[in-house]
Parts: structure tokens; C-alpha cells; sequence
């Protein structure tokens, strides 16, 4: 109100020209101007066009899997998402046979089924399923272990009828068994800091936290008979090639070939052809950046991803390969040397992680431990505004679900009713571990050579 009273009229503001950028985007601060020059990591309407000219580093990417029933086909444990599933498609298909006898032109599903949310959670998908009067039939190879949220797996029911929204993350895990490995990425549009986490099943949509979606890139995408292509296209890996071992670059160096092998350049030891692989990584090693970040926050928020070529490739590829290992295989990492403090009292079952300080340096488990010694550096590693260890708060605590009253409890059989879960302490331990290690990776990664801001 003093503002407007200091202007008086109109003829008393201050104005400013908005002039808009080649994507037509009128509000630019903070965008930088480099941006459209660089790599797209990849494009919806390439990706809807098909065409054959790729001019992208992925050719198949999208969303997570989007359940909008997460209380009925997540848990931690297979055996109760196995009894709830169960119980969830009895109501379902005993809804669909009500359907058949009652339904009808003019006739709303409501006015024939439950719509009792301990029973069943209804979405546009599933009535659609209804009306068409397709039917779930269990199937065991549906259960599958999926990345929920950063470092918290949990057993899913990937069945297309049930899931609103499985997005193509079929295409990237057919079977319980297909190995793959998928780049997850804050979508555009987010409001949330940008983050990205490698894993190998499937992704939830959410994994890069409530209120934001998530992009997924994988390496392979599978055909309907099984058969799997690499996703980099040809088209990004000779832009690499050329980039870096091109013709002019053979000749200044000494190789040696041996056999069928790539030249190495003998004195790096380093091969001089770049694989799809190498160019994987080292897209996982840009987006970790901290002046990649920074630099192009802005931009990162009004599209997908795009990558520079940086003055050295092989640095940041080999970075990226053991940020993928490290977060892939965050479940066998070894533990990092927590303390303990621990009661000999007897203890109610785990409900909850709890930080004790503010510095978030010690974790109550149960009343009778409490784990200590947790380093700062273990918070350096941001996944969006969380750390890992606050994603792990976060998510491993038993909840209620308001509308079904379903429970989740991260307790296993063993452990309810111990002094403290032995799994959710080794799993700190772990990510603590792949925190700490994390953070001194990203520390080390070299210069991109990005221009000047």
C-alpha cells in the first residue's frame, strides 16, 4: 500500500520492458543464455515425432510410475502388500460383476458400487476398467522392488489395471530380473530444487519428492519379445567422439591396439573410443555439479535437462560410473562407523527416526539407541531440499493411512517387537556411508569450462 501510494498513478511506476527469449519465455531472470547451445538430453516432440535424425542423448525417457492408490500397492513387507492386493482386487472385481448386472448407458458408477475407502480407492483409470468390465487377475510376477523415494525401496504391484499412470517404466523393467539402470530427474516445472539419483527398478514418480514428478532415463529400453536396445543414440555418442578422439586428437596421441580392442592411449591408459556407457556416466557426473546447478537453476526449472562438453571427458565419466555404483548398490555399501548409545531396557517396537540436535549429528531409533557420530559431511549430499539421511526420517516410519486405515510399518517379522530393527540401523549406517562418499566425489569433479556468468 505505500508503494502504490508513493506512485500515485500510473505515470508514477517504474516500468520495465519484457523482451521474450527464442522459447517465447517472458520472465528470464536467472535463465542463461548459453542454455539452447548446449546437448539436449532429450525432447517430447522429438520423442512424439519418431523421428529417424535423432538430435538428442536419449532417445526414450518419461515419467514414473504414478499409482494414486500408493496405501494399496506399496510396502515394505511382500506378504502384507501380497494379502492387501489380494483383498483389493476381490472388492474390484466384485464391484465389476455389480457393474455388469446394473450398469449401463446413463448409469454413474457410484450409483452401483462402493465407494468405501477401506475397501477400495476408485480413480479415473480404474472406473474406465470397470465400464470395460476388465477384470484383475493376480499375477506374481507383478511384485517388484521400486524406488520409492531416494535410498527407500519398497514392494509394488506393477499391474497396469491397478496402477493409474505405470508410465514406460515397463519398457525399462519387463521382468523382476531385466537389468537396467535409470537416471531419475526433477521434471520441469518443479519449484524444488533440482536432483538426480541413479537406480535399478522401477521409479516412482515421486521419488524426487511429494509435489514434484520426476523424468526417467534409461540405458536400455526393452521390446515387447524381450530384446533390448542402448538408449544414448548414435547421434550423441559421435558428438562425443568427435568432441574429444576425433581424427585431429588420434594423431597427437601414442595408441596401441591390441586385437579387436579400442586404441588406448598409452599414456592415460584410456580408451580413445567412448562407449554409450562412458557417455551415461558422464551425463550422471554433469548433473551432480555444483556449477551446473547453480549456473542454470532457472533454466533447469522451465525444461529438461541440457549438458555442456566439458574441457575433459574422461574425469568426469569415470566420477559418474562411481556416483552410479555407489547409489545403485547403496543396499550393500559398507556401514560407516556410527556409535551407538544404547539402553538395555526393553524397548517398544521402531515407530519413527527421529534427529536428536540440530546439527543432525545423532538419530534416535527407539528409546533404547541412538546412533551418533553422524558427520557433516554426510548432509553435503542434497537430494533436492533434502539430504539422504532426511529422506531416510522422513520415509521410514510407520504410517496410518487416513482413508483406508491401511498401516505401513518398516518393521520386519524379526525385529517388531526386538530392542531396535537391525535393518533400519544398517541402512543408516549405509547411507551415511554413500553420503560421505558422495559428497567427496562431486568435491573432486572437475572444471565444466562454463562461461562466464
Amino acid at each position: 500500500f505505500d508503494w502504490l501510494a508513493t506512485a500515485g498513478d500510473l505515470d508514477g511506476l517504474d516500468w520495465r520492458i519484457l523482451e521474450p527469449n527464442e522459447r517465447y519465455d517472458w520472465l528470464t531472470d536467472g535463465m542463461s543464455d548459453d542454455w539452447d547451445a548446449m546437448l539436449p538430453l532429450a525432447s517430447k516432440a522429438e520423442k512424439a515425432s519418431g523421428a529417424e535424425n535423432e538430435t538428442t542423448l536419449f532417445d526414450q525417457f518419461g515419467p514414473g510410475v504414478s499409482t494414486t492408490r500408493d496405501a494399496w500397492v506399496y510396502d515394505f513387507d511382500r506378504d502384507r502388500l501380497a494379502e492387501r492386493v489380494e483383498r483389493l482386487a476381490d472388492t474390484y472385481n466384485a464391484q465389476v460383476v455389480k457393474w455388469q448386472r446394473r450398469g449401463g448407458p446413463g448409469v454413474k458408477p457410484a450409483d452401483v458400487v462402493t465407494y468405501d475407502g477401506r475397501e477400495i480407492k476408485w480413480s479415473s483409470g480404474l472406473e474406465a476398467s470397470l465400464r470395460a468390465s476388465r477384470f484383475v487377475d493376480l499375477d506374481p510376477a507383478a511384485f517388484r522392488r521400486a524406488a520409492l523415494r531416494p535410498f527407500v525401496t519398497k514392494w509394488l504391484y506393477y499391474d497396469p489395471l491397478l496402477i493409474e499412470r505405470p508410465g514406460q517404466q515397463r519398457a525399462y523393467f519387463p521382468t523382476p530380473d531385466a537389468e537396467n539402470r535409470v537416471i531419475c530427474a526433477t521434471d520441469k516445472g518443479s519449484e524444488k530444487a533440482f536432483m538426480t539419483l541413479m537406480v535399478d527398478a522401477p521409479a516412482d514418480n515421486h521419488i524426487v519428492g511429494a509435489g514434484a514428478s520426476a523424468q526417467c532415463f534409461p540405458f536400455y529400453v526393452y521390446a515387447a519379445d524381450g530384446t533390448r536396445t542402448e538408449n544414448v543414440t548414435d547421434w550423441a555418442l559421435g558428438q562425443f567422439r568427435d568432441r574429444y578422439f576425433g581424427k585431429a586428437r588420434r594423431a597427437t596421441v601414442n595408441v596401441t591396439i591390441k586385437g579387436d580392442e579400442a586404441a588406448i592411449d598409452t599414456e592415460s591408459g584410456r580408451g580413445l573410443e567412448i562407449t554409450k556407457w562412458d557417455v551415461f556416466h558422464y551425463v550422471y557426473a554433469v548433473l551432480h555439479h555444483p556449477d551446473y546447478r547453480a549456473r542454470y537453476a532457472a533454466d533447469l526449472r522451465r525444461t529438461l535437462p541440457r549438458l555442456p562438453f566439458a574441457p575433459a571427458f574422461w574425469p568426469l565419466a569415470e566420477a559418474g560410473r562411481e556416483l552410479a555404483d555407489l547409489h545403485v548398490g547403496f543396499e550393500a555399501a559398507p556401514e560407516y562407523p556410527l556409535a551407538r548409545e544404547q539402553s538395555a531396557a526393553f524397548a517398544a517396537p521402531f515407530t519413527a527416526l527421529r534427529w536428536v540436535d540440530k546439527d543432525k549429528t545423532a538419530l534416535t531409533v527407539t528409546d533404547a539407541l541412538t546412533l551418533t557420530g553422524i558427520p557433516p559431511e554426510a548432509h553435503a549430499y542434497r537430494l533436492g531440499n533434502r539430504s539422504a539421511l532426511d529422506w531416510l526420517v522422513d520415509q521410514l516410519r510407520v504410517r496410518t493411512d487416513a482413508r483406508s486405515g491401511i498401516v505401513h510399518d518398516p518393521n520386519r517379522p524379526g525385529d517388531a517387537y526386538e530392542a531396535f530393527p537391525t535393518h533400519v540401523v544398517r541402512l543408516v549406517a549405509q547411507v551415511t556411508h554413500v553420503s560421505v562418499e558422495t559428497a567427496r566425489i562431486v568435491a573432486g569433479l572437475p572444471d565444466l569450462g562454463l562461461p562466464a556468468a
